[in-house]
This record gives C-alpha cells, sequence and structure tokens, in this order.
C-alpha cells in the first residue's frame, strides 16, 4: 500500500536515499504507529495522517487509504522503535525532532493522552538516542505552537 510517496516496504536502502526522504517516510510511519498506540484509531488521527501526507505530496489520501496504511503496518507486525533504530544513525538532530514532533501531534488528534501512547514517546526517544530533556524541549515546542494554532487538524 502507497501513501503519498512513502510505501509500507522496505523500499531503497537508506544509504541509496537522501536525508528528507527518510525522515518524512520516518514521520509518516511514526504518525501511523501512534494512531495504533491506543488501539482505538479515531477519524482526527486518520485526518492528521491524511493532510501531513498532503502537504508531502501535494495529494491527499483518502480516508480509506490511510486506515489500509494503518492496518497493513498493524497485520505485518510493524515495529516503529526497531525501524526507528535501524535509521537512527542517518537523521540529524532535526530530522530526530520531527518525528517527535509527528508522534506529540499525533496523540493531541484525538484529545486524550493515554499511557501507551506516553509510553511510546518515550520508546521513540529512545530509538532516536534522545535525551528526556531533547523530549521535554520538542513537547515544550510543540504546546506553544499548538496554543498558537500553528499546527493544522
Amino acid at each position: 500500500m502507497v501513501l503519498g510517496l512513502f510505501s509500507l516496504g522496505r523500499g531503497p536502502a537508506p544509504e541509496s536515499r537522501d536525508q528528507f526522504t527518510i525522515a518524512m517516510d520516518a514521520v509518516i510511519k511514526t504518525l501511523a504507529a501512534m494512531a495504533m498506540a491506543d488501539q482505538d484509531i479515531v477519524d482526527a488521527e486518520i485526518e492528521v495522517i491524511a493532510n501531513f501526507c498532503s502537504r508531502l505530496t501535494g495529494k491527499k489520501p483518502t480516508p480509506t487509504q490511510v486506515r489500509d496504511y494503518v492496518d497493513d503496518m498493524e497485520a505485518e507486525g510493524f515495529s516503529l522503535r526497531a525501524f526507528l533504530g535501524g535509521i537512527e544513525s542517518e537523521l540529524d538532530d532535526r530530522a530526530k525532532e520531527m518525528i517527535i514532533e509527528a508522534a506529540c501531534l499525533m496523540i493531541a488528534a484525538d484529545g486524550v493522552v493515554d499511557d501507551a501512547e506516553s509510553v511510546e514517546l518515550v520508546e521513540i526517544c529512545r530509538a532516536l538516542n534522545m535525551s528526556a530533556a531533547r523530549l521535554g524541549h520538542v513537547i515544550d515546542r510543540v504546546k506553544a505552537a499548538h496554543d498558537r494554532n500553528v499546527y493544522y487538524q
């Protein structure tokens, strides 16, 4: 299943892709994995993923396409931590922060932050070798942007 530019499959080896493509692939997979974290994927989460894909590709996937992508990830036993751990060395600090920002946006999409989502966020930071202090900084930045309505719903 292809969602915008990104497929669920492995695609080209990281060394044959540019950092932007690697980072955006990671962001999309992070959004989808965070939507699965609480076992209750809501329309607002689907919309966040679709809007992000639209900004990247200029084409907005349908809700059905997004749900199929998330379902495919779940059916294949996709491990976000393993995926991120495998590309961590290919990402600079800004790319890692973008992934955390995406996770925070997804957590906020349904208006409820549950324990599973919080645990997943910490695990993402570990996979990316980010400190708790850096996570706190990113969360503060996301909250400030959200309060200014910078991020779209």
